[in-house]
């Protein structure tokens, strides 16, 4: 588990949100459903702000005890940062995320680069909205502030969802059972609940159990304070790029996941990933 270099009380809740036109033109569903969302990651936040918009009730049950900061680097594709963009986080991205300059592709023995395709201002021409790196705990940390402040949204933590019941014809309809025992009724059941899911059998009537790959990913957070003090590693924070090192079987990933503007005041990080073939 790998969590933000600073405390959660720095992260990005006091940039000003832009101001957007509201959602769906500020036309709200003619019938209010009762939903429930389980789990509060990425995911579970984005359908909170959306579904509430839209003029429903929210219930959003998360397991945790506590909404943390914990993650590394995530990948905003243009897809994604449109909608974050239309929901008025353009200027916590840009003040938080790192919009890198290419990707770059290097021999592990030699470090020369072997390959290279820019990417910066041409992601917002090919595709209309910019790629960004970020800190998961960042990321998270926008859209819980969204949710928090859409209508209708109830957030509850320490609420394991232990089994769900989808068969709308069954008295009270749709509902889950918490771990304490008590059981929720909805309308409409959203399972955001991650790669350990309760409820993806409910919908897939599978039991998706993870299989072994051969595969193994190694994460980790370097501070680029750091990296600045090395000559031969200054260069990766001072033009920001994904770069990857190939070799055999296996491959490094690095890429600045915090900005050093000045708006947001703490040292920039970057992360490195290793996927191996076992």
């Amino acid at each position: 588990m790998q969590h933000h270099p600073h405390p959660p009380s720095e992260l990005p809740t006091h940039i000003p949100l832009d101001k957007v036109p509201p959602l769906y033109g500020g036309h709200r569903a003619a019938l209010s459903l009762n939903v429930i969302v389980v789990g509060a990651g990425i995911g579970g936040l984005a359908a909170t702000h959306t579904l509430a918009h839209a003029g429903h009730r929210i219930t959003l049950l998360e397991s945790a005890s506590v909404l943390s900061d914990v993650g590394a680097g995530i990948q905003v594709s243009p897809n994604a940062t449109r909608l974050l963009h239309r929901w008025g986080l353009g200027p916590a991205l840009a003040a938080v995320a790192v919009e890198p300059a290419a990707i770059v592709f290097r021999r592990y023995d030699t470090g020369s680069r072997v390959g290279y395709t820019r990417w910066g201002t041409r992601m917002v021409e090919d595709h209309g909205s910019p790629y960004y790196h970020i800190h998961r705990g960042d990321y998270h940390a926008m859209l819980l502030r969204i949710a928090r402040a859409s209508p209708g949204v109830r957030i509850r933590l320490n609420a394991a969802v232990r089994d769900v019941q989808p068969d709308p014809a069954l008295p009270g309809g749709p509902s889950v059972t918490l771990a304490s025992g008590e059981v929720l009724y909805a309308d409409v059941i959203v399972g955001a609940d991650g790669i350990k899911s309760t409820l993806q059998r409910a919908v897939t009537g599978i039991d998706d159990t993870p299989m072994p790959t051969g595969d193994a990913a190694y994460r980790a957070i370097i501070c680029t304070d750091s990296m600045l003090q090395d000559p031969e590693l200054r260069q990766f924070v001072e033009t920001p790029e994904m770069t990857a090192w190939m070799a055999p079987r296996r491959h490094l990933m690095a890429y600045n996941i915090v900005s050093r503007t000045p708006f947001f005041k703490m040292p920039s990080t970057s992360l490195a990933l290793l996927d191996e073939k076992i």
